[in-house]
């Protein structure tokens, strides 16, 4: 395509910083601040923008954008039910005016036999960034226009299910995943839901050695 572009350069920067806090022998609690700054080429040559009238328009996001990532943590072991469970929430706000929120709930349960069981559920809403349409009317008069679903506002929701049995140093675990968005999962209202937005199932066999 003599429109896309073959070279140009990107630039990642972050800054990390987390503490953890032990509450008892059985509760872990983290919080972690992230600061991220990409500047270059952050369009996707791959992608085109739905404009009336237009043909192989491409999409055109701004050459800077600042992150910031908040997320909370926590890990609390039961002896009584030889289960551990995972709270995690996770905030995120970017200058495209992205904002989203995902909370991610998890239990593993153990048994003396080798056996154990995994269950989680995870959800996830984003607003859209500012220069997003689905379907532009006119070119935006700054030229910043993107029509990608993964700028687009919706919600998620991710079901998965792991169970295992370890016999000496070997781990055999059967694992099943299912991945679900939609327009109206979001916590905000979406008017055009973006035609991209994807649903998959993923079934996976492991074996696992430790020597």
């Amino acid at each position: 395509d003599p429109n896309r572009i073959n070279k140009d350069d990107k630039q990642s920067y972050t800054l990390f910083g987390g503490v953890t806090q032990v509450i008892n022998k059985n509760t872990v609690v983290q919080s972690n601040l992230t600061f991220g700054y990409q500047e270059g080429y952050l369009s996707d040559p791959y992608k085109l923008v739905y404009i009336t009238g237009v043909s192989g328009a491409r999409d055109n996001r701004p050459d800077d954008r600042s992150q910031f990532i908040w997320t909370l943590q926590m890990r609390r072991w039961s002896e009584k039910l030889k289960a551990a469970f995972q709270v995690d929430y996770r905030f995120y706000y970017d200058d495209w005016d992205i904002y989203s929120h995902t909370v991610d709930l998890g239990v593993k349960k153990y048994w003396d036999t080798g056996w154990a069981v995994e269950g989680s559920l995870r959800y996830y809403t984003q607003t859209e960034a500012e220069f997003y349409d689905p379907f532009f009317v006119t070119a935006p008069d700054d030229g910043y226009q993107s029509s990608d679903y993964r700028l687009s506002p919706y919600g998620a929701f991710t079901f998965r299910g792991k169970i295992s049995e370890t016999i000496g140093k070997w781990t055999v675990s059967l694992t099943g995943e299912r991945y679900i968005s939609d327009g109206d999962y979001s916590l905000e209202s979406v008017d055009v839901e973006n035609p991209g937005l994807v649903d998959f199932t993923l079934i996976s066999l492991g074996v696992d050695y430790q020597f």
